[in-house]
């Protein structure tokens, strides 16, 4: 079963704690779908946990945060990102 989300900073929260294991991110108008595996059916109360105030480490949180911003920006726009890369990396 999968877990659906356009919410990013829940996205993060879920990556931070490893509740749910992340799969990809579906690029679809007008938000991307960060997809996660749960074979548990637990994402909806997981969303209700983050939303009245879990707790995830704060450095960790914002580190997966920025990584799945980039990780976003490169499904949406697979060029963009490669070409900042390649210029990165040059």
């Amino acid at each position: 079963m999968e877990y659906h989300t356009t919410d990013m900073s829940f996205g993060a929260y879920l990556l931070t704690t490893k509740k749910l294991r992340f799969i990809r991110i579906d690029p679809v108008t007008p938000l991307a779908k960060i997809v996660f595996d749960d074979p548990q059916q637990i994402g909806h109360q997981l969303e209700i946990d983050f939303t009245n105030g879990a707790e995830a480490p704060a450095a960790e949180f914002h580190s997966k945060l920025r990584h799945l911003r980039r990780k976003l920006d490169a499904a949406i726009h697979p060029v963009k990102s490669r070409r900042f890369l390649e210029d990165r990396n040059a």
